[in-house]
């Protein structure tokens, strides 16, 4: 037995969007060349955006990425926003894994704020 919760299943909406993107990641993505321009692929943050959000917003959030997904931008680093929020509130660099675990051995700053002259970085509550 695990001691951590088990996630809730999805709505039916939620997983007839995901069987579409599957089917996407599946039959028609390896036959196109790579060209993504943001981490994680767009189908792999519809992937996600959908199972941390539902159908709905994650839906929109997905459309919304593919319309930002052009030759006229940067792209980068994009993580899903968490739950009730419409933007990803950390800089691009820290991942979403290493701001929720508090020992984590590479601890970046929540601030953007660089390290002190020793070479350690403050924790967020300090650099706020």
């Amino acid at each position: 037995m695990t001691c951590s919760p088990q996630a809730p299943r999805p709505s039916a909406a939620a997983r007839a969007a995901l069987a579409l993107v599957g089917l996407y990641q599946r039959w028609i993505s390896p036959a196109l060349p790579r060209r993504c321009r943001y981490y994680p692929t767009c189908s792999a943050y519809a992937v996600e955006a959908i199972k941390m959000h539902g159908a709905l917003k994650g839906t929109v959030l997905a459309a919304w990425r593919l319309l930002r997904c052009n030759p006229l931008t940067r792209g980068g680093v994009d993580h899903v926003p968490d739950p009730g929020r419409w933007r990803y509130h950390l800089p691009p660099d820290v991942p979403r894994f290493a701001a929720n675990n508090p020992h984590c051995p590479d601890e970046r700053p929540r601030s953007g704020a660089p390290p002190d002259a020793d070479g350690r970085v403050l924790p967020a509550s300090v650099t706020a």
